[in-house]
């Protein structure tokens, strides 16, 4: 065969084939990317500064768990500067108190039970806060998918549904799929700070 004829065949057969493998490259960088995508371990706490405005909050919480229900008072004072949570029974007792400032979160069990305070604050604000301050802190670098709806807002890691937050009129309805829990929050009385 011809020296002439073959070199062009040839370089022709290796172009292609280093293009399949740049192709296959591609291909595994996009989806070693995707394995490699963190799976986030809790909820982020935002700053108070990112509240929507400065209010009290009176609110029921009624908490489900496998089929057992809690009722709870939850009242929030919510400023730029601070947040405090006060979580109480029916009867008034206090359960738990909540304190954060944007730096500092301190909480202070009042009962033997072992409520967490900082996962209540974190989907409080996930339910109440704007989303473009709620894009800020969950950033999908760090494993965080975030999809808005009208009236609904959802919380995902690359595997699965984390939290969906829904109002409605008078209340937020918060599914927590990552504890396997329902929260019912209606509001009783609101007043501007």
């Amino acid at each position: 065969m011809n020296r002439d004829y073959l070199l062009p065949r040839i370089v022709r057969i290796v172009g292609v084939m280093l293009s399949l493998g740049f192709c296959l490259v591609v291909i595994s960088a996009c989806s070693s990317t995707n394995l490699i995508m963190p799976i986030p371990e809790r909820l982020v706490l935002l700053p108070p500064s990112g509240a929507p405005s400065a209010v009290l909050l009176k609110q029921k919480v009624t908490f489900d768990k496998a089929g057992r229900q809690q009722q709870f008072l939850l009242v929030s004072r919510i400023n730029s500067q601070q947040i405090d949570l006060v979580i109480l029974l029916a009867t008034g007792q206090k359960v738990l108190s909540v304190s954060y400032d944007g730096v500092s979160f301190s909480q202070q069990q009042h009962l033997s039970a072992n409520i967490p305070g900082e996962e209540i604050l974190a989907l409080l604000q996930f339910s109440l806060w704007h989303e473009f301050i709620i894009g800020q802190h969950y950033r999908q670098e760090d494993g965080w998918i975030l999809t808005f709806e009208e009236g609904r807002r959802s919380l995902l890691t690359r595997v699965g549904v984390w939290v969906t937050v829904e109002h409605r009129t008078g209340s937020i309805i918060v599914e927590n799929y990552s504890q396997n829990y329902r929260v019912v929050i209606e509001l009783i009385d609101s007043l501007d700070l």
